[in-house]
């Protein structure tokens, strides 16, 4: 998932010969281009996997009561996940409306690129919390009413997820977005002291 700078410098500093410029900057526009088709996909696929997820976790805790007919509470809990994949889905659509307002030039995709980077990178801050809140909410109904107690391989599982998922989202925008996010906005720059000195 990591985009190195290096080729679009290499291309970008091709320029100055003048007999290349229209060749590179044609180069450069379609690294560009599957750049930004990379991070779209990205972002998708990291939104509709959450969704999709939170949704089936809803499905599966309205389920149980049908097995076990003492655990009717389990209908509210499934009502926040089922909440919170609703809040996911209304962010994605906002956030696909808001991609019509970047411009088909160079520098717009490449904005539109980092538009979409910065984006995947709140999406894991934001996504994550949505997600562990109803996960909480539940834990803390459970322990303070002691409805339906769970085995123990099972809570600690729950509290397990509960620690590790905003560590995993960290890890990943860190390592895996941040970089891809520098080497765009240095490109950015480039490009606008490009434009500038011509």
């Amino acid at each position: 998932m990591e985009m190195d700078f290096s080729r679009f410098q290499m291309i970008w500093d091709e320029q100055e010969k003048d007999s290349l410029f229209a060749i590179d900057r044609a180069a450069l526009s379609e690294l560009v281009g599957k750049a930004g088709r990379k991070a779209r996909l990205d972002l998708r696929a990291f939104e509709y996997v959450t969704m999709l997820s939170i949704l089936g976790i809803a499905i599966a805790v309205a389920s149980e009561p049908f097995f076990e007919k003492h655990e009717y509470f389990q209908y509210y809990e499934a009502a926040l996940f089922l909440a919170a994949a609703v809040a996911m889905f209304v962010r994605h659509r906002q956030r696909a409306r808001e991609e019509a307002r970047f411009d088909t030039s160079l520098c717009g995709e490449v904005d539109l690129t980092i538009w979409r980077l910065e984006s995947l990178a709140m999406r894991l801050r934001e996504y994550c919390w949505i997600a562990l809140t109803p996960m909480i909410l539940t834990g803390l109904v459970r322990i303070v009413f002691q409805l339906a107690s769970k085995p123990l391989w099972l809570q600690l599982a729950w509290a397990a997820l509960m620690v590790l998922t905003p560590i995993g989202m960290h890890k990943i925008a860190r390592e895996k977005v941040q970089p891809q996010l520098r080497s765009m906005k240095a490109l950015r720059e480039t490009l606008r002291g490009g434009e500038a000195s011509q």
